[in-house]
């Protein structure tokens, strides 16, 4: 099926040691909606992984090499590379919640590099981030112009 690209692998990466993993890699789907059919769910469940699901397929389209970052025990849902490139994604519905910023942005506080750390959420926008975070709307993102 990845031959067929109706499923892409991303492996999983430790961004402390710099290396791709063998193992727990996760799987994304090139179509939700026959996911969901296959799997008999409706399109309002499981939105968050549908929403991760999108930024991923948007990432390769954009040119990126993507994996799942591992630092730790926290799981940064994605790095991304194009060339020199490097940035740190987060993906969650919503940021609001104290659990979730939490869970969001703690694997960002422990990489100590300098590359752009972005948390993506349909929130319109969202106060106190630490230093060196951003946040944007997952909707103008991915109606954004590229930059080059």
């Amino acid at each position: 099926m990845q031959k067929a690209f109706l499923i892409y692998k991303a492996e999983r990466y430790d961004i402390r040691g710099k290396r791709l993993l063998d193992t727990l890699e996760k799987y994304y789907v090139s179509d939700t909606g026959m996911r969901n059919a296959v799997l008999g769910i409706s399109s309002r469940e499981d939105i968050s992984r549908q929403i991760e699901n999108i930024v991923y397929l948007e990432l390769l389209r954009r040119g990126y090499e993507v994996a799942v970052g591992k630092y730790g025990d926290r799981e940064v849902d994605f790095t991304a590379r194009r060339n020199r490139e490097v940035q740190y994604i987060q993906v969650t519905m919503s940021i609001m919640t104290d659990d979730t910023y939490e869970h969001e942005v703690a694997p960002f506080r422990l990489i100590r590099d300098s590359y752009p750390k972005t948390v993506l959420s349909m929130d319109s926008f969202v106060t106190d981030l630490p230093d060196g975070l951003h946040h944007s709307n997952l909707l103008d993102w991915l109606l954004e112009e590229e930059r080059s």
